[in-house]
């Protein structure tokens, strides 16, 4: 879905994270460091805020930000919107907890986050309990079942990111 998106928004471009900063004190000054996607006509004014943007902007075309979404993907970040009010995207944020602060409120703090449109399921003919799936699953909502030696995704606590699929070398999920 996040491929999709960037098909319509424009510009794109890579910044700085935010929560990367609050958190860690890290500064994403560099492209090949940056874990957020800015999106659509909000990205115009990007100079207007230069404590946000201090590592500046690295403008995508639409094939190399799905690139760069893959491989925020391969490298385990969630991807989730960034929102200003429920009616403007105005980027794609990719964390992992506890660094993002969007994560860190949702699982320790229990506020809400927006879940995606689907949640993961697992096809037992095809999983072989190897447990990648419960490592790359941020959300706590995968577990080995011990009887049948079997992943086991509880479908409450599911986001949707995707993480788990993406990872099954079986393609069980």
């Amino acid at each position: 879905d996040v491929e999709k998106m960037v098909e319509i928004c424009n510009p794109l471009g890579l910044i700085a994270c935010i929560c990367r900063k609050a958190m860690l004190g890290l500064e994403e000054r560099s492209p090949e460091n940056m874990t957020c996607m800015g999106m659509g006509t909000g990205m115009l004014k990007w100079e207007r805020y230069p404590e946000r943007y201090k590592g500046g902007v690295k403008w995508l075309s639409i094939e190399e930000a799905k690139q760069w979404l893959r491989e925020m993907d391969r490298r385990g970040f969630v991807h989730s919107l960034m929102l200003f009010g429920t009616r403007f995207i105005a980027g794609i944020c990719n964390c992992d907890y506890p660094i993002c602060d969007a994560l860190t409120m949702r699982l320790d703090h229990g506020f809400n986050m927006l879940k995606g449109h689907y949640v993961a399921m697992v096809d037992y003919d095809l999983c072989n309990g190897c447990g990648v799936c419960v490592q790359r699953c941020q959300f706590g909502a995968l577990k080995m079942n011990v009887t049948q030696d079997r992943a086991n995704i509880d479908q409450m606590r599911c986001f949707g990111c995707g993480l788990c699929e993406t990872a099954c070398p079986r393609k069980a999920i």
